[in-house]
């Protein structure tokens, strides 16, 4: 995940050697904030689908500096922060039905394997089609081929080292027949680089809309996969608050070039393999940070994905079989269910996670109002779907 974030941050502008660091060092210091304040095995990681999203709309599309986005990121951040603090933060999540919380964490993992098989040239844009097969015989398409297959086999005999496993398997096969070669695995990190302590706090100020998106994404996302997460084991009864350290760790990943630390998902991996408390959290920390002597050997697998590919595969499937079972899923509300059927379709298909957030929610609350149920909208989706109107607004007539 991060070598694919490193690089698509190159492509948006910034270095991915800097970028690559930063993500470890916010990523360690945001899980010890977390796992400090709720004694839970939950990690916070930049999430890749979200940043490959907003990065090749806003910044590659839309032409924005990487670091005016980094600004907004801070100061979308530190609003955040005072929100949590004043407490005002407590009815800002209330109004999403669970349907379209586990909808969400579905359109996510579809999202992660499509992006993984496009990553790996085994699925390939296509003028007339969604998409087309690529060339199954070439190098890439074959080695991620076995990687993705030792997932499959693995994951149902030990789903915890599925992931881990498979792309260790990738990476040797690569290295064995040559499609990769490492001419150097550690070194001390190079810094800083662009992106690292280069942000545009006033350029970031006079993009509201971006303040808005990464506000309302960082803060909501973020409890959709923590509400999701949360109720995999029976021994985690409650959601954990993420609000302090969700912020002050997104302030010092913006600072790093890099922004979007929420909840992984594959703090599922760990709740699942046994971790109940905070311990786990602390090692994961510390692997995090000393990965920032690797980047030469991350850089190496750049020209050939197939490892990393393989991981967004093994990831989105993963997700996917831990996603809460609702055999009512497609029975009741039909507003819900729409809303919802949008949201998992709309996200691997247009890869604007956002705009389809926005998009979901402001169609329900006007199926709401079509139906008659005026009563059962509350006051957080109405406000949500104005702001997401206003912020189309400002962004397609003023930006």
């Amino acid at each position: 995940m991060a070598i694919a974030i490193s690089h698509i941050t190159e492509l948006s502008g910034g270095n991915f050697t800097s970028t690559f660091t930063g993500i470890f060092l916010s990523a360690g210091v945001g899980t010890v904030l977390f796992a400090r304040r709720t004694n839970m095995p939950f990690i916070f990681f930049p999430n890749l689908p979200l940043i490959a999203s907003f990065y090749y709309i806003e910044i590659i599309s839309r032409g924005t500096p990487l670091e005016t986005v980094l600004g907004a990121a801070f100061i979308a951040s530190v609003i955040g922060g005072v929100i949590v603090f004043f407490k005002w933060d407590r009815k800002i999540v209330e109004f999403f039905p669970e349907r379209l919380v586990s909808a969400f964490f579905l359109g996510i993992a579809l999202f992660l394997i499509m992006e993984g098989l496009k990553l790996a040239e085994i699925l390939l844009p296509s003028p007339f089609n969604f998409a087309m097969t690529g060339d199954l015989y070439s190098p890439l398409v074959a080695v991620s081929m076995v990687g993705i297959l030792a997932f499959i086999l693995m994951f149902f005999q030990k789903p915890s080292l599925a992931i881990a496993t498979a792309a260790f398997l990738t990476l040797a096969v690569s290295y064995l027949n040559g499609y990769i070669a490492f001419d150097e695995i550690m070194a001390p990190p190079i810094l800083p680089g662009k992106g690292f302590f280069t942000l545009d706090i006033l350029a970031g100020l006079s993009r509201p809309d971006i303040i808005f998106e990464l506000l309302f994404i960082m803060w909501v996302v973020s409890h959709m996969m923590v509400d999701t997460l949360s109720r995999l084991p029976e021994k985690i009864e409650k959601m954990p608050k993420v609000g302090v350290p969700l912020f002050a760790s997104n302030v010092l990943a913006s600072l790093f070039g890099v922004f979007m630390l929420m909840c992984s998902p594959f703090s599922a991996v760990g709740i699942s393999s046994g971790g109940q408390n905070a311990k786990i959290s602390y090692v994961t920390a510390l692997l995090f940070i000393s990965m920032i002597f690797l980047e030469p050997a991350a850089a190496s697998l750049i020209d050939f994905p197939a490892c990393f590919a393989v991981a967004m595969v093994g990831a989105g499937i993963f997700m996917i079989s831990h996603a809460k079972k609702n055999e009512d899923f497609l029975q009741g509300d039909f507003t819900e269910i729409l809303s919802a059927l949008l949201i998992i379709f709309l996200i691997p298909a247009t890869e604007n996670i956002l705009g389809t957030i926005g998009f979901s929610l402001v169609l329900y609350v006007m199926l709401k109002c079509v139906a008659g149920e005026f009563k059962k909208i509350s006051i957080g989706a109405w406000v949500i779907g104005i702001l997401f109107i206003v912020n189309f607004f400002i962004k397609e007539c003023f930006v």
